[in-house]
């Protein structure tokens, strides 16, 4: 009787370091194959600047083709009127652009011209400046006129992590 149980001690050993063999298999398997995914955002932020605008930021997109600069000095600004305006830096078909947009408010002064910059970082010693765009308020101003500012950032966005500033002056 001990003859005929051996046998069968050791093929179910076998089958069970089969089994422990296939399960660390699968594990590796799924564990090699498994990945991460990171998503950045951005949320748009209204910025009150001191001297009666509002400045909305509109975030990153990609430049779908070539576009002339428009308002690049308080001589040949865009003036803020009742239809919404669009002041920019030369961008080019293919770069990414950052969009923000200013605002009149009631305390906005009139026939003044502001120049609008941005800078980006990626760390302290590392800071790139686009543009100004320049924008001006006519001899009325109704709150709630706006004109978009693009600036052209080049073919990709800066490494993360990255911070921004936009100046009105």
């Amino acid at each position: 009787m001990v003859s005929f149980a051996r046998p069968f001690a050791r093929g179910a050993s076998l089958i069970g370091l089969a089994k422990l063999v296939l399960v660390v298999v699968i594990i590796v398997y799924a564990s090699s194959v498994t990945t991460s995914t990171n998503y950045e955002g951005e949320k748009a932020t209204y910025l009150s600047v001191n001297n009666g605008l509002l400045l909305l930021d509109k975030g990153f997109a990609k430049i779908s083709s070539t576009i002339a600069a428009a308002g690049t000095s308080c001589v040949s600004p865009v003036t803020f009127s009742g239809s919404p305006q669009v002041a920019n830096t030369l961008l080019n078909s293919a770069d990414m652009r950052f969009d923000s947009q200013a605002n009149t408010t009631s305390s906005s002064t009139v026939n003044t011209c502001y120049s609008v910059t941005l800078y980006v970082w990626t760390s302290i010693a590392n800071q790139s400046q686009y543009g100004p765009v320049y924008v001006a308020t006519g001899s009325t101003v109704a709150p709630g006129q706006t004109i978009d500012c693009s600036f052209d950032v080049g073919v990709s966005l800066p490494p993360s992590p990255y911070a921004f500033k936009i100046t009105v002056q």
